[in-house]
Formats: structure tokens, C-alpha cells, sequence
């Protein structure tokens, strides 16, 4: 019986350049991602009552300036930029018991800071501004979580 040798493969011709390189980055197939549930609305990031300084409201006990808190910060940096008298005092506070009275004025702070900072990125003077950390000494009935922002003439 004669022997039949199996069929060779087809010659390939060699990947062009091009080809091998969209190949390498080609994303690796993943499967549908699961549906996003959302999340409920959180509270205003800023808020300005008739007759009270604009303040941004915080959330837990983060120091992340949040999103919505950015228009209110842009407006004063402009109104700062306008009128070379103006200054700001940045009113930090945040909520906890006396007992955690420390740890409320580590963040009250880091909350100020974190205004400061976002204000000085957008053009505002480090010596246009004051900070007063207050932490959990809160009066009345105004948020715990809060940066309060009083605009000062000199």
C-alpha cells in the first residue's frame, strides 16, 4: 500500500508591521459589564441661604471637595480677580462628639485646605485667604459638615 503523506499547511504569509502591532493592543474580550445601579442624590455641595456666605457641604467625614461645589468656587475666584480689596475667610467645621473633638478639627482643616487649595489653582492669592479650623464646635442649627466662605474687605 503506498504511503500518503498528511497535507502540509497553507503557507501564511508574515504579519505586516501594522497588523502585529494592532494584534498586541487589541483589548482582550470581556464579558457585558453588570447594569450600574444608581446611587441616590447626595446633598447640595453648595448652598448660600438669603443673607448667609456661600458655603460647600460635605458628606461623611471626607475632605474631597466635592463636584458640585466647583461652580460656586470658580464665581468667587472671578469675583476675587475683580476687585483687589476683596479677601476671603475660609470657615471650616466638621461633626463628631467631644470626645472625637481632635480628629473634627484634623479634618474641619483638610476640608479648608482643600478649598484653599482649589481656589489658589484658580488664580487666587494664598495671601488673600484665611483659614479657621473649627472642627465640631458648631452653633445653632447650620450643617456640621461645612466650609463656610466670608468675603472680607480691606
Amino acid at each position: 500500500m503506498p504511503t500518503v503523506a498528511p497535507p502540509s499547511p497553507a503557507p501564511m504569509a508574515p504579519p505586516t508591521p501594522a497588523a502585529a502591532v494592532t494584534a498586541m493592543n487589541a483589548p482582550p474580550s470581556l464579558p457585558p459589564a453588570a447594569p450600574v445601579k444608581p446611587t441616590p442624590a447626595a446633598a447640595p455641595a453648595a448652598v448660600a441661604a438669603a443673607g448667609q456666605p456661600p458655603r460647600i457641604l460635605f458628606s461623611g467625614a471626607g475632605a474631597d471637595l466635592p463636584d458640585g461645589a466647583k461652580g460656586v468656587l470658580d464665581a468667587m475666584a472671578q469675583r476675587l480677580a475683580g476687585d483687589a480689596h476683596l479677601r476671603l475667610q475660609l470657615v471650616a467645621y466638621a461633626s463628631g462628639t467631644a470626645d472625637q473633638a481632635n480628629q473634627a478639627r484634623r479634618v474641619s482643616l483638610q476640608r479648608a485646605l482643600a478649598v484653599r487649595s482649589y481656589l489658589m489653582e484658580h488664580g487666587v492669592a494664598n495671601t488673600r485667604m484665611d483659614v479657621r479650623a473649627l472642627g465640631n464646635h458648631n452653633e445653632g442649627d447650620d450643617p456640621p459638615d461645612r466650609v463656610d466662605i466670608v468675603l472680607l474687605e480691606h
